[in-house]
Order: structure tokens, then sequence, then C-alpha cells
């Protein structure tokens, strides 16, 4: 990760700001469509043209509350397993939205960290790491990573970390705000109490990263899409038609159903993992009723979820 920062006596002159705009100009000439970050203060972000992806959940789990059933072999993993580890990552990668390949150097850096733990099966890997403030206190195993290519892999893996209850309290582990594992959990907040106004909390809402269009145009032509058909983009003055065949999208002349939004929003729709009914209902986007759930299917993206800090 990488953390800039202006120094305090030169604050309140436009140095950041200036910094920003360089970014984003360096950023259209290498033809990105996107720029993407995690904001120190969302507002200052917010004035720049970014809009925010979707939010994680971080929970806070009893080790006991993962289901017995989850119980499958899994193995420690070994060095020779490093391309297996790599492999399932690229095949993940894929199918996740903000997740991207890792050059070597961060792989070194990540498979080297001593007190990481990792654990294998044909289908998926687990990176985790057991925390405690000092010897014989509670420990806590916190999730880095879970990869799985298949639920099953999930399943074993979480298993896994359920064996350890005599070892461990809790386990930390962060989600999409729209996984639903919590559902199949049994007593997940185990013996923490809560208070008269929350009874069982599970953990906390995790805020995501930020990201801004570089440009329009670009931005809409260079994601897939998991649905085909054709809609118009009304953006300021100007109206633009997307038609989207074999997942690929192509601008012509406005047909088919309005979208009318903002550059921030539209970033976030096509980027960012907020779904246009969410946009709709937070006034963020307009759209004939008739024609939202269609539409939606052909934005839709999962919801945004780094494995690696930037």
């Amino acid at each position: 990760a990488l953390t800039l920062a202006v120094a305090a006596e030169a604050r309140g002159r436009g140095a950041a700001s200036g910094l920003m705009d360089h970014l984003h100009s360096l950023a259209r000439r290498r033809g990105m469509p996107i720029t993407m970050l995690y904001a120190f203060r969302q507002g200052f972000y917010t004035r720049l043209g970014y809009a925010p992806c979707s939010s994680r959940k971080r929970l806070v789990i009893d080790a006991r509350a993962i289901p017995p059933s989850w119980n499958a072999p899994v193995r420690r993993a070994r060095g020779a397993d490093r391309r297996l580890i790599e492999r399932l990552h690229r095949e993940v990668a894929r199918t996740m939205t903000g997740v991207h390949e890792r050059p070597k150097a961060l792989w070194d850096l990540r498979l080297a960290r001593p007190t990481r733990i990792i654990l294998v099966t044909d289908g998926g890997y687990l990176m985790f790491e057991i925390r405690q403030e000092v010897h014989h206190t509670e420990a806590v195993a916190v999730v880095d990573e879970l990869v799985a290519t298949t639920l099953d892999a999930r399943r074993a893996l979480l298993g896994a970390l359920g064996r350890m209850r005599d070892q461990v309290s809790s386990i930390e582990y962060e989600v999409a705000e729209n996984d639903p594992i919590e559902l199949a959990l049994i007593d997940p907040d185990g013996h923490r109490y809560g208070d008269q106004e929350v009874e069982h909390d599970l953990g906390r809402l995790v805020g995501g990263p930020l990201v801004r269009l570089t440009d329009v145009e670009l931005g809409l032509t260079a994601r897939g899409y998991h649905a085909d058909g054709a809609f118009t983009v009304a953006l300021d003055d100007r109206h633009l038609g997307v038609q989207v065949k074999g997942g690929v999208a192509a601008l012509g002349r406005p047909r088919g159903p309005e979208l009318a939004t903002g550059r921030a929003t539209l970033g976030a729709l096509l980027y960012g993992g907020l779904g246009l009914r969410e946009a709709v209902r937070l006034g963020l986007a307009r759209i004939d009723a008739k024609a939202l759930a269609r539409v939606d299917s052909i934005l839709r993206l999962p919801p945004i979820l780094p494995l690696d800090p930037f």
C-alpha cells in the first residue's frame, strides 16, 4: 500500500488537489478507465468526482459457531503449493470486483510472513493469523484471505477454523455486504453480551474504497457485462447509447431506456459494486420503473471485495 500526505506547513494551498489533478491526467493519458483509492476523508475526494464503492461486513464469530457439517480435509501449505495458491487466486480474481493479479514481489511478501498460517485444499486456500496481546490471554484467529473456487472448499476452510475452538475464542472474517454466511452459524456472538439497544453484535460495517471515472466513454466500454441489452446514459447534456452484446459494450446513438445519473454515481455503478436498484432508491439515479430490473441485470457486478490494501 502507498500512502501520500501533504506536509503540515504546506496544507491549505491546493497541493493535494494539484497532486490529484496530475494523477488523473496521467491516468487519462495511459488509457485507464478509473482511479480507485482508500480515502483519509471522503469529503475531500467527493469534491474531485469520487464515489463510494460497496461496503463490507467484518464479522466477529465465536469459533464454536461454525457448523460441524463443514468438516472436510484441509492441510497445511508447503512450498510446493505456491503454484496452486497463485492459480486459485487468478481464477477467483476473474470472478470478483476489485481483485487484481499480484506481481511476484507481492506474493513473496505475503507468503514469507512468519506469523501467517496457510491452509489449502484442491479448491481453495486460507491465510490467517492468531493474535493475542500476551501469552494465555484471549486468542483470535484473524482471516487475512480466503479464496475458494467452490462452495465446498470455502466451507472446508472455515470448518478448519471451527475445529480450533479450543485454541481461539473468536474468528474475524471480512465478507461482502450481501454474503449471508451469518445465517448458517450457530450462536455467532457466542458468550459475548449485548446491551439494551443491540443484543447480538456480530461485527461491524466496513467502508470500501472510492472510485472515479477517468473517462466516461472508456469507462462504459472497458469493463465486461454479465447480460446483453441496450440502454442510454443521460449525463449532464450528453446522451450516450450503450449496446452490450456478448458481454462487450459499444457506444452509438441513444437507444433503449434512459438512465439519468451523475458522473460519480455512474463510476460506482460501473466499477464500485453499486446496484442500480440501490442507486434509484437513494435518489442517485433515475430510470423508468418498467426498465429498472432489465438495466440493473446488465450493469450489476458483485460487491467490491479487494484482497489487497491500496
